[in-house]
C-alpha cells in the first residue's frame, strides 16, 4: 500500500484540528465537572480560587470564595476561622484532591476555553490577583448545556472519521 503525501497531511491536518476540539471539550467538561463539585460541597460558593502549579503545566485549586470576595473559612483578614481547615482530612483538601484531574486539564493550551470563564480581579479589593484567577461557578453552570452538545458533535465526528479510515485502510487506500 503506498501512501502519497497529500493523503498523509490531510489527515494530519483532520486530525490535529480534532485533537484541538477534543482539548476543548475536555477543557470545557472539566469545568462544568469543577463547578457542579464545588456547588454540591460549598453551595455559598460564587467563586473556584485556580493558581497555576508549581510546575506551570496546569491549573490547581486554590480557594472557593463567596460573593463578596471572601475565601470560605477564613475571614476578611485572611486569619482561618475553621480549625477543620488546619486537618488533613478538612472539606477543604479532600474537595482539593476531587477537582486535581479536572483541574490538570486547565492548561495554558486551552486557556482560550477557561479564559472565557474566569476573573483576574480580586472582587474584595478590586486589585489583580498575582498569576492567580476565579473560575466564575454561575458562569460555568449556566453554560453546561452548550458544552454537552459540542462535546457529542465532536465525539459524532469523531466516530464517523474513525469508520470512514476504517473503511478506506480495509479498501487499500
Amino acid at each position: 500500500m503506498t501512501l502519497d503525501t497529500r493523503y498523509l497531511d490531510e489527515r494530519l491536518a483532520y486530525l490535529g484540528g480534532q485533537l484541538r476540539r477534543i482539548d476543548q471539550a475536555i477543557a470545557a467538561l472539566s469545568l462544568l465537572a469543577i463547578a457542579r463539585r464545588v456547588r454540591t460541597v460549598r453551595p455559598e460558593a460564587v467563586t473556584v480560587g485556580l493558581a497555576w502549579s508549581k510546575d506551570g503545566d496546569c491549573l490547581i485549586p486554590d480557594g472557593y470564595y463567596t460573593a463578596d470576595g471572601r475565601r470560605i473559612g477564613y475571614s476578611a483578614d485572611g486569619a482561618c476561622l475553621d480549625e477543620d481547615l488546619w486537618r488533613s482530612d478538612s472539606w477543604e483538601t479532600r474537595l482539593d484532591a476531587t477537582l486535581g484531574p479536572y483541574c490538570a486539564e486547565l492548561t495554558e493550551i486551552n486557556q482560550e476555553v477557561w479564559g472565557a470563564v474566569t476573573d483576574d480581579t480580586d472582587p474584595e479589593s478590586g486589585m489583580l490577583l498575582d498569576g492567580a484567577t476565579r473560575l466564575k461557578i454561575d458562569e460555568v453552570l449556566a453554560g453546561g448545556e452548550p458544552v454537552l452538545r459540542l462535546t457529542e458533535r465532536i465525539m459524532i465526528a469523531w466516530r464517523r472519521w474513525r469508520a470512514r479510515t476504517a473503511s478506506t485502510s480495509e479498501s487499500g487506500h
